[in-house]
């Protein structure tokens, strides 16, 4: 890729990332991305924040296209496709477990059709909390093979030892001490996903939860990796905020790369 269109692409997905409310009826064109001929290569789950299918997990699925990921990506929706119920969405927790068990058994189906497959799921914000509840409810022996956590809406001591040991690779967590309107005071004020009034691991970092025991915390330590914002990822079109997690360039060049390899633990700081 160009320098030049490199800069259209981080430019445009930061000006289109703004343009969430108008909902994702606009992005027909995500139906190539999973076509019969690259779910043989692999499957990258993106589910979106409170607001639903838009353009910020469009931008999620054509970085990772731009960053050489050869499985099919798919938005699954697990809100009621109103942004305006963003706040419903957030802490209706009932119905984000039951759309969590969909998503489960998403994930066995496709497992059952191209078995030896590697899944990957990538959640943003409110998304993340389906992710992991997701995993929490596969049946035993089924796994995938990596998570990406981007800004979750999750509380910092929220267990995640029971979806650890549902993955391969382990779950990967990008945060930022800049998000403070979203995972900040947001959360302070609506809550979390799992129902806390406090400040969100997207803004602080997860960590372990009160009175672990040592498998838990060697879990933590072999299969979580969290990566803090930094300002180099400016150069990727990403200022810290809550929305920048999303950018196509940011993915193609930090994410896709350990989709596609499975390696990169480097990038990221051991819990």
């Amino acid at each position: 890729m160009t320098t030049l269109g490199r800069f259209c692409r981080g430019l445009c997905s930061v000006a289109t990332g703004f343009t969430f409310p108008l909902g994702g009826w606009w992005l027909d064109r995500r139906r190539r991305l999973y076509d019969p001929a690259r779910r043989e290569h692999g499957l990258a789950i993106i589910l979106p924040g409170t607001e639903g299918r838009g353009p910020l997990n469009w931008s999620v699925a054509r970085g990772l296209q731009d960053g050489g990921f050869p499985g099919a990506t798919l938005v699954h929706d697990w809100t009621t496709g109103l942004w305006p119920l963003f706040a419903f969405h957030l802490r209706a927790e009932n119905r984000a477990r039951r759309r969590a068990a969909t998503l489960a058994r998403l994930i066995t189906d496709y497992q059952d059709k191209y078995p030896g497959r590697p899944v990957h799921l990538l959640a943003h914000s409110g998304g993340a909390a389906i992710a992991i509840w997701a995993l929490e409810t596969l049946p035993a022996g089924r796994m995938v093979n990596s998570v990406v956590l981007f800004g979750p809406s999750l509380s910092q001591a929220y267990n995640l030892a029971p979806a650890l040991r549902r993955t391969e690779q382990g779950i990967r967590h990008f945060w930022s001490p800049l998000d403070m309107v979203f995972l900040a005071a947001g959360t302070l004020v609506a809550g979390t996903s799992d129902g806390r009034h406090s400040v969100s691991a997207g803004f602080c970092g997860f960590s372990l939860p009160p009175g672990a025991g040592q498998e838990d915390e060697e879990l933590y330590r072999d299969r979580l990796w969290q990566r803090r914002y930094h300002p180099r990822m400016l150069g990727q079109f990403h200022w810290g905020g809550h929305l920048g997690w999303a950018n196509r360039v940011f993915i193609a060049e930090s994410v896709a790369p350990m989709l596609c390899d499975g390696n990169h633990a480097d990038l990221f700081q051991s819990s």
